[in-house]
């Protein structure tokens, strides 16, 4: 009997780790964090995908849109009329 409840507790464990990595995984933003800190006010689009990459989605002509398979989150980023970066911003 102490081995089934030894046995379910690591099984909980287990359920619970892979649980909690799914749910971290699929709320990551799909552009590193480190990378979008780069960016600056001012830099034209060249300039952002070089850092980033290229965008996988348009919305209109100002905003650029980031996402990755499996994932909940995305990143859109956001340039003025004249064409130069502005900001971006998580979506989770």
């Amino acid at each position: 009997m102490k081995d089934f409840s030894k046995l379910g507790i690591i099984l909980l464990c287990v359920v619970v780790s892979l649980v909690s990595f799914t749910f971290w995984f699929m709320n990551s933003l799909p552009v590193p964090e480190s990378k979008l800190n780069k960016l600056e006010v001012g830099m034209n689009g060249e300039q952002v995908e070089r850092i980033i990459g290229a965008p996988n989605f348009q919305e209109g002509k100002y905003v650029w849109g980031y996402s990755r398979r499996f994932l909940w989150s995305s990143v859109r980023v956001h340039f003025s009329t004249n064409g130069s970066f502005l900001r971006y911003a998580p979506d989770y």
